[in-house]
């Protein structure tokens, strides 16, 4: 059974199960809501985004950009980079914010989505 999705959630962003907890439809749900957001911030918001190597990372790291592109949100898919980096190009790339889709170092059938502020 999934988790309750308060239990998802952890200081920048959410976490578990890929496939089961973190599912293409969370990350449309969590895209939709970081657009509501966003478009509070700019007019023209734009998100950099990236993922790590983890096989569940493309299918989720899709379903969030569609989503925040159909909010109206511009994204550059970085590609597969570091947290750390994407939140430096964040800052050097003027953009609105960032969305990495990693589970840092939890197990390889763990993923999760971070969400990265311009500061």
């Amino acid at each position: 059974m999934p988790a309750q999705p308060h239990s998802l959630f952890g200081t920048d962003g959410v976490r578990g199960l890929a496939g089961s907890e973190i599912t293409p439809e969370l990350a449309r749900r969590v895209g939709r809501a970081f657009a509501v957001v966003l478009r509070e911030q700019a007019d023209a918001p734009a998100v950099l985004l990236a993922r790590d190597t983890r096989l569940s990372g493309p299918e989720l790291a899709e379903a969030i950009s569609g989503a925040l592109r159909e909010c109206g949100v511009g994204v550059v898919d970085c590609g597969v980079i570091p947290t750390g980096a994407l939140c430096m190009l964040v800052g050097a790339r003027d953009a609105t914010a960032g969305v990495i889709i990693s589970a840092s170092h939890n197990p390889p059938d763990s993923n999760g989505i971070k969400l990265v502020g311009y500061d």
